[in-house]
């Protein structure tokens, strides 16, 4: 009879362990509480910028090997408030532009917009970091504020999700990102990677990296007009027929008015692109 208790108490607890594991509720803070619960708790272990080195990383050389992992670190967390706050939302000469270095993300800050997913070790394979940006990606869509259809307010709302295991390779993550963009942007969105191999270049400067972060992130944010730029040249990573849906969903976007900042140039270059495509699955 002990036995038989036994048996049953240790199967409950294998069924909220697994529960609590894989089933939780996800837990999102903005800016302001991110650097408060997972920031400062560790800021007194900065003594200065040569303990901390952000430059560290390097942004001008293309990285071959993208095999690298993460080493998790309690200091992760204030890697990305650092970069956020003294690159991201700096100048830089190297972008060889005026303003900050993402001009969306001190608007972003300002209106409290910004969100923060921390991903635990248990997120550690392409199955599961799937099923983790899924569920981020509905909340975002229909629980994390602003939700109230104000285009104005909703195109600076972006939830940036921290990797953070060691076992998950930066070839990972890109691949990720490959996969899931296309249904991604059939819902308006845009779906980015960063991580210290990342060889996204700057848009006027093709030696500039500035997508390297010292941990690998997921990023979510609504798409805009520009994006069309993040549209060109994908044959390499996606069959024509999905670079022509990609296109056609970005023109219907701009016809229903939703594209932030749409001009006509905009919808000239997506219908070039549209005619490009079409020529070559014809040919």
């Amino acid at each position: 009879m002990i036995f038989f208790v036994l048996s049953i108490a240790m199967i409950i607890m294998f069924i909220i362990k697994y529960y609590k594991q894989y089933h939780h509720h996800h837990f999102y803070s903005n800016f302001e509480q991110f650097n408060q619960y997972y920031c400062q708790p560790f800021a007194s272990l900065i003594n200065d910028d040569e303990n901390f080195p952000l430059s560290a990383i390097d942004r001008f050389h293309k990285c071959e090997n993208k095999n690298n992992h993460h080493i998790k670190s309690n200091m992760d967390c204030m890697s990305i408030y650092k970069y956020i706050q003294e690159f991201i939302c700096q100048s830089n000469e190297y972008t060889n532009r005026p303003g900050p270095v993402c001009p969306f993300v001190p608007t972003s800050l300002k209106q409290n917009s910004m969100y923060f997913f921390i991903s635990n070790d248990q997120y550690n394979t392409k199955e599961r970091i799937i099923k983790m940006v899924e569920q981020c990606k509905y909340d975002f869509l229909y629980n994390l504020k602003p939700n109230d259809g104000n285009r104005d307010r909703l195109i600076y709302k972006c939830l940036v999700m921290l990797i953070r295991s060691s076992d998950v390779p930066h070839s990972l993550i890109d691949e990720i990102q490959i996969e899931l963009k296309p249904s991604f942007l059939q819902d308006g969105l845009m779906f980015g990677e960063f991580h210290q191999s990342a060889n996204s270049n700057a848009i006027r400067n093709e030696s500039f990296y500035p997508t390297r972060t010292n941990v690998p992130l997921l990023v979510i944010r609504y798409m805009v007009a520009n994006d069309i730029i993040f549209l060109t040249n994908q044959e390499k990573k996606y069959p024509v027929e999905t670079c022509v849906n990609m296109i056609k969903k970005y023109l219907e976007l701009y016809h229903l008015g939703s594209l932030y900042r749409s001009k006509p140039n905009h919808l000239q270059s997506a219908n070039d692109i549209l005619e490009q495509l079409n020529c070559s699955i014809k040919e």
